[in-house]
């Protein structure tokens, strides 16, 4: 009898191993293994990365070169008005460089961009369609940025054309 009650013991015994700690692992092996597979797809994210920063220091210091290069070309971060006074002062020299004779020149309201502003000017000249060519290749060939925003040609006598446009030039802000 004693043998008996000792089986059944032990069956007992290995029966609530089995059932609480055997049977919930399985319930914890499921979310182990979703865990796994988010922390594999993770660490593989991470292992992308880390092997793209090797390529991106040279191609980072490439483009800080470059904004460099290109930030020589804005007006640099002083006052408004003598950024306005220095572009219009370039505009009329390439006007009398290229025979434009300038009616009026005036400035026009800023515009704020995120780390700049624009300077908007509005020129009124006449001349003729080689001295606005001329004009145009000097506003190309200097090493500041310009951009002409409006352009409004019409003919007057005698080949003559009344040129309108608004150019603007940039300014770094403060």
């Amino acid at each position: 009898m004693n043998r008996k009650i000792v089986a059944i013991g032990v069956i007992g015994l290995l029966a609530a191993v089995y059932v609480f700690f055997i049977a919930p692992l399985a319930d914890k092996r499921v979310g182990l293994q979703e865990r796994l597979a988010i922390d594999y797809v993770t660490l593989t994210k991470y292992q992308k990365f880390y092997r793209q920063k090797e390529s991106t220091g040279p191609r980072l210091k490439i483009a800080t070169e470059q904004l460099e290069k290109l930030e020589g070309q804005i007006f640099p971060a002083s006052d408004t008005s003598v950024a306005f006074a220095k572009l219009q002062a370039d505009i009329q020299e390439f006007a009398r460089e290229s025979g434009l004779t300038v009616t009026s020149i005036k400035p026009l309201p800023t515009v704020s961009h995120k780390h700049y502003t624009g300077l908007p000017l509005f020129m009124d000249c006449t001349g003729s369609i080689k001295q606005l060519g001329s004009f145009l290749k000097l506003l190309d060939a200097h090493n500041v940025f310009y951009s002409i925003e409006r352009l409004n040609i019409a003919a007057l006598q005698d080949e003559t054309l009344r040129i309108k446009m608004q150019l603007s030039g940039l300014m770094s802000s403060p």
